[in-house]
């Protein structure tokens, strides 16, 4: 295979046919991008597949958050981030999407503690974790629910002041 044909392949590998990427692949170019070179060693996992690495910053881009929240979750070991031989974050694959799922339960309400914990190796932890969020989330969904009764019968009541009414009295001394 010729060095144009190898480009060639490596550009449509590393992000599309005649479009260069950002992200380099090592061992099919054969020359590093700068000072955090790709590599192609995994866990079998994405055989076939080109791995994707990233600096620190890339990754941020494309999770939508900024560099200091990732060292963040490092720092607090809801995130596992390899380095390389200089001391350089490397986001391949694997740390991205560990990163989408810390993003994920972050999004739907759980604490750094707890997306730890939630991402355990242990799934009965993990789960423990995940159903104490979920009672949480119901007990907040009927005290909104409770709130909105409310607020509906204050919007609806024939009384000019609240504490005329002797529904809005309990609904005040029920709180």
């Amino acid at each position: 295979m010729g060095s144009e044909t190898a480009n060639d392949l490596s550009a449509e590998v590393a992000g599309g046919a005649g479009r260069e990427d950002r992200r380099m692949v090592r061992g099919i170019r054969g020359v590093g991008g700068g000072r955090h070179d790709r590599d192609t060693m995994g866990s079998g996992r994405h055989e076939g597949k080109a791995r994707v690495v990233m600096t620190i910053g890339e990754a941020a881009t494309e999770l939508g958050v900024e560099a200091h929240v990732l060292r963040h979750w490092e720092n607090v070991g809801a995130l596992t981030v390899r380095r390389d031989g200089n001391g350089y974050r490397i986001y391949d694959d694997s740390a991205l999407e560990q990163a989408r799922t810390v993003l994920k339960l972050r999004r739907v309400g759980l604490s750094l503690p707890e997306v730890t914990a939630a991402m355990a190796p242990k799934k009965s932890a993990a789960q423990a974790v995940v159903r104490a969020k979920i009672a949480a989330l119901e007990k907040e969904v009927a005290h909104r629910q409770q709130a909105i009764t409310f607020l509906q019968h204050t919007v609806e009541c024939r009384h000019r002041y609240l504490d005329d009414c002797p529904d809005c009295t309990m609904f005040v001394r029920g709180a």
